[in-house]
């Protein structure tokens, strides 16, 4: 998509929709027939007599369409969750009738605080996967989009907002891609090349590395496939209080534990705290206004074998933690723990895991809240506070010490799996917790509701990955920032 800044509607020719946004006086460069119904459809919204705010002008004479939006920004309860509606509800016409060449007229004093909010609807709402099959439902690179009357929004703002955007959508795009595409190895060289030039440090552990360096998780997960693990650091300046550690399992088998046929496809997306991690940091990086920070992600694929990691296998960590691995299905949580360790290694002394790792969390959750589980309040609500901004919602689980129980072994220090099925996403929590060292803050986020959709959801008008923690992540680097 193409965005361009213009003072006024007169100045772009050939529209074929234009998007009218009330937020004052409808403009008198609009044809009068069409100020005369959005004034009366106005009163209609005002009196409740609508059953939503936009409403359809049709074209006359070989002119554009009008795309009507008749609710104030300050009367929604929720200003950037209404924009987006409005950036969907764009977006379907578009697809329905072939619109190509478009302007979004933002009248009134809030045009420039509701652009950027639209901008990334628009960009959100109008992706599809189209790698393998020639998706009419991709807008990517089809529109040219005029925002007339933004007020007080600069290019720069314009840009930096298309940028995120255009991330998000890549991190999709990423964990969409079938597994025989994106695997340890690959993700590795598709990372290298996204970052390069941004000022991102990469660092790279081979399979032979991780094996001298202790770091047992990712190699009992890998082993049992022809894929060797992978650990990528990034780091962004010098020291790093923050560290940010995604899992990337590329392809999930469940290992010999094996989950069922149905659905199994799916477990390419098993990689999407990954995506989300990779993203952010490379936009925190390009943008320039962020502190120094650390990226840990963790890429192994798990499959059986005669190699593979049997049930009960016992591993020990370099933290000293023995671990009985009574299911090689719970297999994120190994790899993290690496992670983990490593970060710390590196000097975090903030660790946030991002990671599809329970069912648990999508049963509870379902697919609209992201879970998020600490014992440090500053630290949930900070990322609450930019939840809310950026409409990738979190809601926070327990992590009660008593718990712990549940993931008694007999023979190890602890087991992978809780012994009575119940509290999975806290259990995995508790879990990850023991490997984090005295003097370190951790907050687990459980991204398995939220980063693979099964059918459309606001802004993600098509199904499939969604790019969940992109811009949550970005937001927490930043705001380590001084």
């Amino acid at each position: 998509m193409k965005f361009e800044l213009v003072g006024e509607l007169a100045a772009v020719s050939s529209l074929e929709l234009v998007v009218v946004f009330l937020d004052g006086e409808l403009s008198r460069t609009l044809p009068e027939p069409v100020r005369e119904v959005g004034e009366a459809f106005r009163q209609r919204v005002e009196a409740d007599q609508a059953k939503e705010p936009l409403l359809v002008v049709a074209a006359d004479g070989g002119g554009p369409a009008y795309l009507i939006h008749a609710k104030k920004l300050a009367e929604d309860e929720n200003p950037g969750e209404g924009l987006r509606k409005l950036a969907v509800a764009v977006v379907e016409r578009i697809r329905k009738y072939g619109y190509r060449r478009l302007a979004v007229l933002l009248d009134g004093s809030e045009g420039g605080r509701a652009a950027p909010l639209l901008v990334e609807g628009l960009m959100l709402a109008g992706y599809a996967y189209s790698e393998y099959a020639n998706k009419e439902e991709d807008l990517r690179g089809k529109l040219e989009v005029f925002l007339v009357g933004a007020e007080g929004l600069s290019s720069e703002e314009l840009s930096r907002t298309v940028t995120i955007s255009e991330a998000v959508n890549r991190a999709r795009d990423l964990n969409n891609a079938p597994a025989n595409q994106v695997y340890p190895e690959s993700f590795v060289a598709y990372a290298e090349e996204l970052v390069a030039g941004t000022g991102l440090k990469v660092t790279v552990l081979t399979e032979r590395e991780l094996e001298e360096g202790g770091y047992v998780g990712l190699i009992a997960v890998g082993q049992g496939s022809r894929r060797p693990p992978r650990l990528i650091h990034l780091s962004y300046g010098e020291g790093g209080e923050l560290a940010l550690v995604g899992k990337g399992v590329t392809f999930d088998t469940g290992g010999i534990s094996l989950k069922p046929g149905r659905g199994m496809w799916n477990m390419r997306s098993d990689m999407s705290g990954a995506g989300a991690v990779l993203h952010a940091a490379y936009l925190a990086a390009r943008l320039g206004d962020a502190p120094p920070f650390h990226a840990v992600i963790c890429l192994a694929e798990n499959m059986p074998d005669g190699a593979a990691t049997r049930p009960g296998d016992i591993v020990r960590y370099k933290n000293g933690v023995t671990v009985e691995i009574q299911n090689t299905d719970a297999e994120g949580r190994l790899v993290l723990a690496d992670g983990i360790i490593y970060a710390q290694e590196q000097g975090a002394k903030v660790v946030l895991d991002s990671s599809t790792l329970t069912g648990a969390a999508h049963r509870a959750l379902g697919e609209r809240y992201s879970a998020v589980i600490t014992r440090h309040d500053e630290l949930w609500e900070r990322l609450a506070g930019i939840a809310e901004e950026t409409g990738e919602l979190v809601w926070r689980l327990p992590m009660p010490k008593e718990y712990e129980e549940h993931l008694r072994s007999t023979v190890a220090d602890t087991s992978n799996i809780s012994s009575v099925g119940l509290a999975g996403a806290t259990i995995g929590a508790l879990f990850l917790n023991k490997f984090v060292g005295e003097g370190t803050r951790f907050i687990h986020n459980d991204i398995a509701p939220c980063a693979f959709l099964s059918k459309p959801r606001g802004v993600f008008t098509v199904e499939g990955c969604t790019g969940h923690g992109v811009r949550n992540y970005l937001r927490l680097i930043q705001s380590f920032a001084g």
